[in-house]
């Protein structure tokens, strides 16, 4: 589920989030389905790494486990190995998906690096570091709409390429 959050959010909003969540987190358990949880803080609020931290502390308080959280992208080292002792704290079995966030392909590399330290890190995904350069060179007039495809299937290769390497 994609979920907008932030401990800055006014209190209402946080209490209705965290309790559709917690509905959402009951229908999974009822299907015996995994619950992936997309974490999108808003840019409007700072420190997004610290804020990611308390997210997760929020959630595990509230009773929710979810299996998998997919997190931005954050180049710190450090940042990767507190939310690897978290995690392990409070679900040792949950996972990470790397979000791209839109960055630059070329940008990619060092980031999976930093990340990939992290053992609860399974993954990335990517979507408009892949097809954002191919859309805006069609809407330039620089590629043709038969080429869009060509084109982000290389750079999804390019993407796993650099995962592998990291």
């Amino acid at each position: 589920m994609l979920w907008q959050y932030h401990p800055e959010l006014d209190e209402e909003i946080r209490r209705q989030q965290l309790l559709r969540l917690k509905e959402l987190a009951q229908v999974c358990d009822h299907l015996d389905r995994r619950l992936m949880l997309e974490l999108i803080l808003p840019d409007e609020f700072p420190d997004h790494a610290q804020a990611t931290i308390e997210v997760i502390n929020t959630v595990y308080e509230a009773g929710i486990t979810p299996y998998w959280w997919k997190l931005a992208g954050n180049d710190s080292a450090q940042h990767w190995s507190q939310l690897e002792d978290l995690l392990e704290e409070r679900d040792p079995h949950s996972r990470i998906i790397l979000l791209g966030g839109g960055r630059a392909i070329a940008d990619l590399g060092p980031l999976f690096c930093t990340v990939k330290a992290c053992k609860k890190v399974s993954g990335f995904a990517i979507g408009r570091s892949i097809f954002w350069p191919s859309w805006q060179g069609f809407l330039k007039d620089e590629i043709d709409l038969e080429e869009i495809p060509e084109q982000i299937a290389r750079d999804f290769l390019e993407c796993i390429r650099l995962w592998q390497e990291a």
